[in-house]
């Protein structure tokens, strides 16, 4: 068995001894670039892919039943994306909603356009307007469109899976931006995905993010506005 790690925050000798001593012993231990990673999508790691300032305008392309659009971010707008998949919908509905209330312009909702999600996103909608106008409930998108969208957005929401972690480690990030990786709450109020290695994947990627100079942490739906108040007063 061989395993395979990212360099950061992995790469030291602690750990490095910790996995020595695993049993059965491992053949060899591989230490992967994030921008170099072969487990992810090469969306990911597109040299065209830049930390855009917020303050300058950005095309965006997005995967529609009529083909690819470009749509345009003028300067300045706060922008949020989340991604948390079809099993998630409760959760997705509920932090659109309170990303609506903390004065987003724009709101891409990855699988908003699902049998499972829409129906809930266009109630959110009904006699607002001005949600109709923020929330962008998408077609599924490929990562030559997920990762211009991840790069622009100020906020990012998305769930602590193996990949989900290793993708956000490949993107560029604006210095500005904050990535919140959803958990569930326990009944002794910790936060956690009921899987441990999700959890792991989690802490993981909060850790190497602050080591870049970017906020990234933990959340839950009730923890949300408190959090990121907290975060971007």
């Amino acid at each position: 068995m061989h395993l395979a790690l990212m360099q950061l925050p992995y790469k030291t000798p602690e750990m490095i001894h910790a996995f020595q001593l695993h049993q059965p012993e491992f053949s060899g231990i591989t230490f992967l670039e994030p921008e170099n990673n072969p487990m992810i999508r090469k969306g990911f790691m597109q040299a065209s892919l830049q930390s855009t300032p917020f303050d300058r305008p950005v095309f965006l392309p997005i995967k529609t039943a009529a083909g690819t659009q470009h749509l345009i971010v003028p300067a300045g707008e706060k922008v949020a994306s989340i991604m948390l998949g079809s099993l998630a919908g409760i959760e997705t509905v509920a932090y659109t909603h309170e990303i609506l209330q903390a004065g987003f312009d724009k709101i891409f909702v990855f699988g908003g356009k699902s049998k499972a999600l829409y129906p809930q996103l266009q109630k959110l909608e009904q006699g607002n307007f001005a949600a109709k106008r923020r929330i962008i409930s998408l077609e599924k998108q490929e990562d030559e469109q997920i990762a211009p969208i991840m790069v622009r957005s100020a906020l990012v929401i998305i769930r602590g899976g193996g990949l989900c972690a290793m993708e956000q480690m490949a993107l560029p990030h604006h210095p500005k931006q904050t990535i919140l990786i959803h958990q569930g709450e326990t009944q002794d109020g910790r936060l956690s995905s009921g899987l441990a290695w999700e959890d792991g994947n989690a802490q993981a990627l909060a850790d190497f993010l602050k080591l870049r100079g970017v906020h990234a942490q933990r959340t839950c739906v009730r923890r949300f506005t408190a959090d990121y108040a907290a975060i971007r007063p």
